[in-house]
């Protein structure tokens, strides 16, 4: 991730303005964009929260760019806090979701003894659970606030 590109990218100055117009089109109170720890979601939320920035300077507005960053995502090369700061990120939400998951989980095989099955989840059930509930939030929390759910 090299922020000096991302501010030179003639794609991404073209998605901000594509974005900038889409906020206002819809009257949306903000973007939500979700990180998950890949090369393509980090130049997202830079252009979310450019396209906000701009937004905000041009027209005085008080547009809101929610960085929300998945639990289970993964950060090899940068830090969450690096990012957060490389990519001027002014409001990053990061929900820990593994009690509520972990609660889930459990429900699901006491279910399954309840059905004689003496079995637990699968580790790819527990990630789809996972995920599923990450958006689920995502999407719960865009709708509530009026805000364009963004995700790669």
């Amino acid at each position: 991730m090299m922020l000096t590109q991302l501010k030179s990218d003639i794609n991404v100055l073209q998605s901000i303005d594509k974005l900038k117009l889409e906020l206002v089109e819809q009257k949306k109170a903000g973007i939500l964009v979700i990180v998950d720890g890949s090369a393509q979601s980090y130049t997202s939320a830079y252009i979310c929260q450019q396209a906000i920035n701009q937004l905000n300077e041009a027209n005085k507005n008080d547009y809101i760019c929610f960085s929300y960053f998945l639990d289970s995502a993964l950060f090899e090369q940068y830090s969450k806090q690096d990012i957060i700061e490389q990519l001027q990120l002014q409001h990053p939400i990061n929900l820990m979701l593994e009690d509520a998951l972990d609660e889930l989980v459990l429900e699901v095989e006491y279910s399954y003894k309840k059905l004689g099955m003496s079995r637990h989840m699968t580790l790819k059930a527990k990630q789809q659970l996972s995920y599923s509930l990450a958006m689920q939030t995502a999407e719960a929390i865009a709708l509530d606030m009026n805000m364009l759910l963004f995700a790669c």
